[in-house]
């Protein structure tokens, strides 16, 4: 649209060292012999040394239940999570997740997964922002020796601007 943006300089790059850290927990519940239900959370924070407006923390959370049939699972559940850069609470986002995963050998795994969420800015400035996210996935993992493994995993999806974002969907 020929539109031009300006930045200033707190918007260009620049160096800085940071320290980072993540903690997760996962409870899984024996309903029956194939089916579980599970509970989890997680926190990161990232703190630069100098460059504070970078300084971002996470706290996530999802609840669900997963069903075994052998050499499958199915994992299906709800998530949450809020985002907070610089101090401020900036994004929450909510969705539903469903995975499955099959063994093929002792060496091999196929799987395909699907997810939905949805991104809400919370800053009046940035509502423009908010967004859907459709995701699919379909992933491949080897084993190559014992505690070394390689994957391929092909994703494809939507971003769709509910605000109208300047940028609009983005497909990929």
């Amino acid at each position: 649209d020929g539109s031009q943006y300006f930045l200033d300089r707190t918007s260009l790059p620049r160096r800085d060292t940071y320290l980072a850290f993540a903690a997760g927990l996962e409870v899984n519940h024996a309903l029956d012999e194939r089916l579980s239900a599970y509970v989890a959370g997680e926190a990161r924070r990232r703190s630069h040394n100098s460059v504070d407006t970078a300084n971002y923390n996470t706290a996530d959370g999802r609840v669900g239940l997963q069903y075994s049939g052998g050499s499958y699972v199915v994992r299906g559940g709800f998530i949450t999570g809020r985002y907070w850069l610089s101090g401020t609470a900036t994004r929450d986002q909510s969705g539903a997740t469903l995975d499955w995963r099959m063994r093929l050998d002792n060496a091999n795994q196929l799987s395909l997964g699907a997810s939905l969420l949805r991104f809400t800015y919370l800053p009046a400035t940035m509502r423009s922002y908010d967004s859907d996210l459709y995701t699919l996935s379909a992933g491949w993992t080897h084993a190559i020796a014992p505690g070394t493994s390689g994957g391929l995993t092909l994703s494809a999806g939507n971003d769709n601007a509910t605000r109208g974002r300047d940028d609009g969907d983005k497909a990929f």
